[in-house]
């Protein structure tokens, strides 16, 4: 054997860790890429910022399309309602000019005749109590005769509807009138204005007409509303400082009403809470 070879001393590595740890992983790692350690924990930094910055991103583009969503709802939405007010609007009627309604109306319904039959007039009259109303919205109904043609007003609409008031009463009236439906707690109900000339004339044949008013005006009542006479005169009341007349049925329900407006506008309904919102808003916008 070699003795020079027995003297060269034996080269002794440092034993490794029998024990991993994410230090020394990362350390060893670093070394096989080529960079410091420094260098890596910049790189990470670097793209946890891009990570989040692509976060903010996605949850600003999810708040976008939420944006865009509700927005396209409401449009939607006012879309809607403007084809249905269009789709409700009473029809035009060439040539002929519609009569203002006395109180102010939030919507019209015209309805047209195409031959002198009444029923075709109370059926039309009767569904329009199943619409729906804002509260104490009031409904203005037009009547159009196209055999004349012409608006009913006044004295020609008891004629058509083949009603015989007092002539006391007839005589009284005016040209004016609005007829049409008035939201209430009992649902809609009928109200009926006309104009009239003589204040006396009007109050003496209201009077002697009160026996048959109920039954003359029956098919223009509400249908839910018990039509059944539980008093035999009409009684005093006051309804928004206006005196009126009432009549109530068996129930103790208020069954059919009038009073007369500054002397000048007569208006029957059927309940005070109808009439209460015809006077106010001829209170506040009087007529002229």
């Amino acid at each position: 054997m070699d003795d020079n070879a027995q003297n060269v001393p034996e080269k002794i590595e440092p034993k490794k860790p029998g024990i991993r740890t994410m230090i020394s992983d990362v350390q060893e790692y670093a070394r096989s890429k080529k960079f410091s350690l420094g260098e890596l924990v910049a790189r990470r930094g670097s793209t946890a910022q891009n990570s989040g910055t692509g976060s903010d991103f996605e949850r600003l583009r999810l708040w976008i399309y939420i944006s865009a969503a509700v927005l396209i709802l409401v449009l939607g939405g006012f879309v809607a309602f403007w084809i249905k007010q269009k789709l409700q609007a009473p029809p035009e009627i060439s040539g002929i000019e519609a009569p203002k309604p006395i109180i102010p109306a939030g919507r019209e319904q015209t309805i047209k005749l195409a031959s002198p039959d009444r029923k075709i007039f109370f059926d039309e009259w009767e569904k329009l109590f199943t619409l729906q109303l804002l509260p104490r919205e009031f409904l203005y109904v037009k009547i159009f005769d196209e055999n004349r043609p012409a608006f009913l007003q006044g004295r020609g609409f008891f004629e058509f509807i083949a009603i015989a008031p007092p002539p006391i009463f007839l005589d009284s009236l005016d040209e004016r009138m609005t007829i049409g439906l008035m939201d209430t707690s009992r649902g809609n109900e009928p109200v009926l204005i006309f104009e009239i000339d003589s204040y006396s004339s009007a109050f003496a044949g209201l009077l002697q007409w009160e026996e048959k008013m109920p039954a003359d005006l029956q098919e223009l009542l509400s249908p839910d509303i018990a039509f059944d006479r539980g008093e035999n005169v009409f009684k005093d009341s006051v309804v928004a400082n206006n005196d009126a007349r009432f009549l109530k049925n068996k129930s103790g329900e208020s069954l059919l009403g009038y009073s007369i407006f500054n002397r000048r506008f007569l208006i029957i309904s059927q309940s005070p809470q109808a009439m209460e919102g015809a006077i106010r808003q001829m209170s506040a916008l009087p007529p002229r």
